[in-house]
């Protein structure tokens, strides 16, 4: 009976052990995908382990895999499922901080980035803050934690990357190629240098050599988005519209989740003037939108210009309900409620942006120039000192109080804005 009991003991332990090697197996073959640039075949090798799928590595590797393939808000909900379980996974930090900071929630990323490098101030996490740096155009803190990484790993290709594009960024276009050679030579699918490469050569006005790298890109890795955003974009630097617009439709294709590109289309539609499809592109998007400032104005002015005014108060009104705190909601629409002939509406959206914000000059001149539509001069005239106050340099301005001035009889006070103005204009000349 003892034989059988060590037995029986003996194969629990084997098989126990047996079981951990096969979770070692498979979550080294996901890293090892993961670290070859090859996402799809990282999701396949997670999708064929599903019984592990509430686990907190599995949540990690999968996060990080649909962040790289455009998925921001599948990988955003998983990673933030992990950190719920385990809130001192710096691995999880630091990618969710990357998530953010390409959803334009820059402070939410700068929480996780800063959390990832106290908990492991390794590659990854430093990486990760110098990314959230960047986005905020802190560039001397983001070379630093770049700098710091590579000390710590040089083998790895990405802060070599990032080096490259903040450089460029400074105009130091010859030393940003050099860090993208690095780059290059580290990176076993480099689809993303080829990217930076070839936004470097449209930098440089050699579009042929743009054109090439970005068709190397898509050869490289024709399932990610990244080659077709950037042939895209060169596609509307050369007037190709059509075919830039092919190729904004492919990646959104690729990566529906990925705001920017929807709002790269829109934008493009708009300065087409074909304002019907701009709307039907940006409410498609609305979905992977939701909590994104920008989406909500952009849709609005969109839908302001095909004279949709209730839809675009709608669109407004749901952009207040979000951002209560933030001023360029109201004065949006302020704007819409003088369009409309709402005087009474508008002024007091205009009053509350500048309560909210009490140094932006837009709610002011928005308010100056209804009130001078409505005839009331001396009204307009206080909101114009008031902004003049905060930008005593301001051309716009000055310009408005001028003519004010002038059409209340005021010449003297109307000549001395305008020898300001010339002032400032000499003075841009010579810059």
């Amino acid at each position: 009976m003892r034989k059988i009991a060590f037995s029986m003991v003996f194969l629990a332990a084997a098989l126990a052990l047996a079981a951990a090697a096969a979770a070692a197996d498979w979550q080294a073959d996901v890293r090892d995908a993961l670290n070859a640039r090859q996402y799809g075949k990282a999701l396949a090798l997670l999708d064929k382990n599903q019984g592990a799928a509430e686990t907190l590595d599995y949540l990690c590797l999968r996060g990080e895999a649909d962040f790289e393939l455009g998925r921001v808000m599948t990988a955003a909900e998983e990673l933030e499922k992990a950190l719920a379980t385990a809130p001192d996974r710096a691995d999880c930090h630091a990618t969710l901080a990357l998530v953010q900071a390409k959803q334009r929630a820059g402070e939410a990323a700068k929480v996780h980035a800063d959390r990832a490098c106290e908990l492991s101030p390794k590659p990854r996490s430093l990486y990760a803050r110098a990314i959230v740096e960047m986005s905020a155009g802190k560039f001397d803190q983001a070379m630093a934690d770049l700098d710091a990484a590579i000390k710590l790993d040089s083998t790895l290709s990405e802060p070599y990357l990032a080096k490259g594009a903040i450089l460029r960024l400074q105009d130091k276009n010859a030393e940003a190629v050099a860090e993208f050679e690095k780059a290059m030579a580290r990176d076993k699918r480099p689809y993303k240098v080829r990217l930076e490469l070839a936004t470097t050569k449209v930098v440089q006005n050699d579009m042929p050599g743009a054109r090439a790298e970005i068709t190397k890109a898509i050869a490289v890795a024709p399932e990610m988005y990244h080659g077709y955003l950037g042939s895209a974009f060169i596609h509307q630097q050369n007037k190709e519209m059509d075919a830039a617009l092919a190729d904004f439709t492919k990646a959104i294709e690729l990566a529906p989740q990925l705001a920017e590109i929807h709002f790269a289309k829109a934008n493009l539609l708009v300065g087409l003037q074909r304002y019907e499809e701009a709307e039907k592109t940006m409410l498609a998007a609305e979905p992977y939108c939701r909590e994104i400032p920008d989406w909500y104005v952009m849709t609005s002015l969109v839908q302001g210009t095909l004279k949709k005014n209730e839809a675009a108060m709608a669109t407004l009104n749901a952009l207040i309900e979000r951002t209560p705190a933030r001023w360029e909601g109201y004065n949006l629409r302020g704007q819409l409620h003088a369009s409309i002939q709402e005087s009474e509406a508008a002024i007091a959206d205009f009053d509350k942006a500048t309560s909210l914000s009490p140094k932006e000059l837009a709610p002011l001149l928005n308010k100056a120039a209804l009130l001078a539509q409505l005839k009331k001069p001396e009204q307009a005239l206080k909101a114009l000192n008031k902004a003049i106050v905060l930008a005593p340099d301001n051309i716009t301005a000055l310009q408005m109080r001028m003519q004010l001035n002038e059409a209340m009889g005021r010449n003297a006070e109307a000549l001395a804005d305008l020898k300001k103005i010339e002032e400032l204009k000499k003075k841009q000349q010579q810059q």
